[in-house]
């Protein structure tokens, strides 16, 4: 909505811009007073949520009845619209709402559609020093960040295994893989396996109490990774996998859907 439309619409509203600002330095808020939150932990959701529940307890103390917030915030705007909110800000705010007289309505603004000096502020408040320090944060960012910390040392973990785990040769980050599971049990069996080395063609020798199988072309132990790369009886079949040079190249998540047809081929 253009400035002409809000003059017009809300001509007799006072009108208060929120914005708020996260970066590597830290997370602030503005609408008339810079404020800043613990600068890693708290969200960009959950200083646009500071900056509109600070605003709406500066409106209460104003004269006028008629007050328009307006916010390049869709997400909080649309979260004040849910009558069960898990986030205490927005449950804070929809409390504050419902004692309070005035008409306060809000608006949503895209970014530097007028909000220009409340960016500016938001913006400054990260390290200006006469900026409020609220040092506190939601459940939800909390949360967040105790994930994180989990899955730093989790990584860490993993990191320092030990390097005769195979599978971390191929897969060096704990992220979930985002390519789609296999189309059948028997082609996510074969993959599994494969990655982990532990396939019947390698490992068999284990039940069966022989001796390690021994590639008949190179004379050496048979394994995932001399199938996959070395081996020149499958040079053919590696072209399916793009001919790799080391097994992260081979068997990585870019692969999954050429690891079974490769397996097949040769």
């Amino acid at each position: 909505m253009d400035a002409k439309i809000i003059e017009e619409k809300y001509t007799h509203h006072i009108r208060i811009f929120t914005d708020a600002s996260k970066s590597p330095n830290g997370t602030g808020f503005a609408f008339k007073e810079n404020n800043k939150l613990p600068p890693h932990e708290t969200s960009i959701f959950s200083a646009e949520s500071q900056s509109i529940k600070k605003a709406i307890s500066y409106a209460m103390t104003l004269v006028a009845e008629e007050i328009l917030i307006i916010s390049d915030s869709l997400s909080v705007l649309l979260a004040l619209e849910n009558p069960y909110p898990k986030n205490e800000i927005i449950q804070s705010i929809q409390e504050k709402l419902s004692n309070s007289r005035k008409k306060i309505e809000f608006l949503w603004g895209p970014s530097h559609t007028g909000n220009e000096l409340a960016d500016k502020a938001a913006n400054e408040a990260i390290k200006s020093p006469r900026s409020i320090l609220i040092n506190r944060i939601t459940f939800q960012d909390a949360l967040i960040k105790i994930n994180n910390i989990i899955k730093s040392h989790w990584q860490e973990s993993w990191a320092k295994t030990s390097n005769t785990n195979k599978l971390k040769e191929i897969k060096t980050s704990i992220d979930p893989w985002k390519t789609p599971p296999p189309s059948s049990r028997h082609k996510e069996v074969v993959i599994t396996r494969t990655r982990i080395g532990h396939s019947r063609l390698t490992h068999l020798h284990l039940i069966t109490k022989e001796d390690n199988p021994i590639c008949e072309l190179c004379d050496k132990v048979l394994t995932i990774k001399h199938i996959t790369l070395k081996c020149p009886k499958f040079n053919s079949s590696r072209q399916i996998l793009g001919n790799p040079l080391t097994i992260q190249q081979a068997l990585g998540e870019e692969k999954t859907k050429n690891i079974y047809h490769f397996f097949k081929k040769g």
